[in-house]
């Protein structure tokens, strides 16, 4: 590799803040923005007000209903879809928050190796070993750089445990170069 400074045998021992731990899990919310199928985040509320409003619009036609006994009905059911998906954002908040208090509880160092053959990820006794070829995706944003597995799984190294943010970019290209090295090795065996 063309790498301006090697880091190979670079090793970092560190524990996850909940400032770091939230920047991993606004990197792997837009990994996976793609995949959320508007017809269902969009489409069922759609389906649902028109289920609900062709009845009570018949209703209105008919007599049996004045127009704001209609408007109030498309009132509450817009209230009602907005309040839960406030209260589907805030529980998810709070649910992401509690697991983070009590992993932080157990006081769990990450200790990550780096070589030209690939990363070794230890977290308590707990140690996962992954050739270059593994990581689809190296990415510096800023508070920490993220290695993904997959969209959905990977690790970050905070920025903390760089001298500066030029040892952050370095590292993040090195390792960027590894991985791009490997999927190249993997695609043309």
């Amino acid at each position: 590799m063309n790498d301006a400074i090697n880091h190979d045998g670079a090793r970092y021992v560190f524990q996850v803040n909940e400032d770091e731990a939230m920047a991993f899990r606004r990197l792997l919310i837009n990994n996976q923005k793609r995949y959320i199928r508007r017809s269902l985040t969009i489409g069922l509320p759609l389906l649902g007000f028109a289920g609900l409003m062709i009845p009570i619009l018949i209703a209105q036609y008919a007599g049996a209903l004045s127009v704001s006994a209609v408007l109030v009905a498309e009132l509450a059911f817009a209230v009602g879809y907005l309040g839960l998906l406030i209260s589907a954002k805030l529980a998810a908040h709070r649910l992401y928050r509690d697991l983070l208090i009590t992993i932080k509880t157990a006081d769990i160092n990450f200790d990550c190796t780096f070589d030209d053959k690939g990363i070794i990820v230890k977290k308590g006794a707990l140690e996962t070993r992954a050739t270059w070829d593994a990581i689809s995706m190296v990415q510096d944003a800023g508070p920490i750089a993220a290695f993904w597995y997959d969209l959905t799984q990977g690790f970050v190294i905070p920025a903390r445990v760089f001298s500066d943010a030029a040892a952050q970019a370095s590292f993040v290209a090195w390792a960027a170069a590894h991985v791009t090295a490997a999927a190249a090795s993997k695609t043309a065996r």
